[in-house]
């Protein structure tokens, strides 16, 4: 017989919602994927809140009341009065409302980058399970988009050819790529408890410290590298990037998660610098470029060479 119990949004005084306890208790012990976290424990109405830029605004802001996501009257007028035009477009109303309440939803300054209707769902769904004391919340590691600290991550090639990104091995690091810059660390991830959200505390935070150093965060040979490289990038930066040091793989995406945030995999096929499968690579070559031509190989890693000019 399945358990099913009532939660109730105290802080508003609004209706509660059912919650299978069963379903969401299972959800934690397994640590499903973020958007089946939050469809198993609806301690919120989280759906029109995940289609903000799709449901009417009267929904929406009913939906976000409930949850208790506004601070001020001001800060409700300011958010949901710059919906509309952000449609499609930006997340800036989530910053406006992050700007507003800072850490009563979970965006103290440092870390308004992340401003979104995900991030905001996770600190709702923090607090409240906390508060009920569901076991095993505050073990949970959820990974967030390797956004820089001007709220925009990479855009980096769609994925045909993906395995997991498996954040939760113990041997695996971040290379970054920005503009001319190599940086080294780790990808973000973010814990829950009765306080909301928190980044996993890594300094310096994503994306970690400049330069191609792996040794700077501890990376062996047979570590994965996760390589976040913009798509239309040349693939000889990323060539120069590549060092002895572990197995790079290309970080791709795989669709869009709910809420805007993509769904972030890694090629299949790993780049080292000791393959005997070599793939040459020449100026014209974009990350992307190269992402297609490992499609096509049926090995498991190559190294890149560079074409040589006549």
């Amino acid at each position: 017989m399945k358990l099913v119990a009532l939660v109730a949004v105290v802080a508003c005084g609004k209706p509660a919602k059912t919650v299978d306890w069963s379903a969401c208790d299972a959800a934690i012990h397994r640590a499903a994927p973020w958007p089946e976290l939050v469809a198993a424990c609806p301690v919120c109405d989280f759906d029109p809140i995940l289609r903000w830029d799709q449901v009417p605004i009267d929904k929406l802001a009913a939906a976000m009341t409930a949850c208790d996501a506004f601070c001020t009257g001001g800060a409700k007028d300011r958010f949901t009065n710059t919906i509309d035009k952000a449609r499609g477009a930006s997340e800036s109303p989530w910053r406006y409302l992050g700007e507003a309440c800072g850490t009563k939803i979970g965006l103290p300054a440092d870390l308004m980058r992340f401003a979104s209707p995900p991030w905001f769902v996770l600190d709702r769904l923090g607090r409240l399970l906390a508060a009920r004391g569901t076991p095993g919340v505050d073990k949970l590691e959820i990974a967030v988009p390797p956004r820089t600290i001007s709220g925009v991550a990479p855009q980096v090639p769609e994925g045909k050819d993906t395995i997991a990104l498996d954040l939760m091995a113990p041997a695996w690091a971040t290379v970054t790529m920005i503009g001319d810059d190599v940086f080294v660390g780790r990808w973000p991830r973010v814990r829950l408890d009765r306080d909301g959200i928190h980044l996993v505390p890594e300094y310096p935070l994503y994306p970690g410290v400049a330069g191609k150093d792996l040794g700077a965060v501890g990376a062996k040979d047979d570590w994965t590298i996760a390589v976040v490289a913009p798509a239309g990038m040349p693939a000889s930066k990323l060539a120069a990037a590549i060092t002895g040091r572990g197995r790079f793989r290309l970080v791709e995406t795989d669709g869009v998660l709910p809420g805007g945030w993509p769904s972030y995999r890694l090629h299949r096929v790993a780049i080292t610098a000791s393959s005997i499968t070599p793939v040459e690579i020449d100026d014209q070559m974009t990350v992307t470029d190269l992402a297609r031509r490992l499609d096509a190989l049926h090995v498991t890693d190559v190294s890149l060479t560079r074409r040589v000019s006549p």
